[in-house]
């Protein structure tokens, strides 16, 4: 089924905008948030996949409100941020939301009348999870990808993964911290360290020892490090 597209523009700080649109795809309705500053002509924006956290919640529009902490927090006129909704049984993992993912992106193209060859992903808890799945799945290259309190040994051997020719393709940066509630570093950590070993330079995992599962945590604390998930050479 095509996707159908609903737009409602309004103001949320001086000159950043947000859309709202539902992405459909067979019988679940997806909505979505965008992000954006009136972009610069002479370039082209980036952009950039939020996947939300609580994936198989009841709550199907997350999507809404996801990734507006990104966008003040990166204070990028040049950047367009989209965030996808997913719930229950439409999960991140599901072959449903990569197609949801791809026609969000077909339609940011339409919209800014732009060309999308490459997006960054951003996924915080078991929205990494969407950034894994998109990685493997999706229609487009990935440039770069920040996975924050996550928990990637569900999906299996991180070595094996490693060898993905689209999953070593693009920039990994993970943020894990040792106090984190639901995803102990004594199980995440060699999972991860294990995957950066295997991809190599353009794989780094950052540990807080202090650092707690929650978004509003690292944005507190490690704000620039956030900020410079973009560039290929990380801190």
């Amino acid at each position: 089924m095509k996707a159908v597209f609903f737009f409602f523009f309004f103001l949320t700080q001086v000159f950043a905008l947000k859309d709202s649109l539902i992405i459909m795809e067979k019988d679940f309705n997806s909505p979505a948030g965008v992000w954006f500053s009136t972009p610069k002509k002479q370039n082209s924006p980036s952009v950039i996949i939020w996947f939300h956290g609580g994936m198989q919640s009841s709550k199907c529009q997350k999507g809404l409100v996801a990734g507006q902490g990104l966008f003040e927090l990166l204070e990028d006129p040049n950047v367009i941020i989209a965030s996808p909704s997913a719930c229950l049984d439409k999960h991140w993992l599901s072959p449903t939301l990569i197609k949801i993912t791809d026609k969000l992106i077909d339609s940011l193209e339409h919209h800014f009348n732009i060309l999308i060859k490459e997006v960054n992903l951003v996924g915080v808890s078991d929205g990494a999870l969407g950034v894994f799945a998109y990685s493997m799945n999706g229609k487009r290259a990935i440039l770069s990808r920040l996975l924050i309190s996550s928990n990637l040994s569900i999906v299996g051997d991180p070595k094996v993964f490693a060898q993905n020719t689209r999953l070593r393709s693009g920039a990994w940066f993970f943020m894990q911290g040792g106090q984190d509630r639901l995803y102990p570093a004594s199980h995440v950590l060699p999972w991860l360290n294990s995957f950066c070993e295997s991809i190599g330079s353009s794989c780094n995992v950052f540990f807080d020892s202090k650092g707690e599962h929650d978004w509003s945590y690292w944005t507190q604390k490690h704000p620039k490090r956030i900020q410079q998930f973009k560039h290929p050479k990380l801190p």
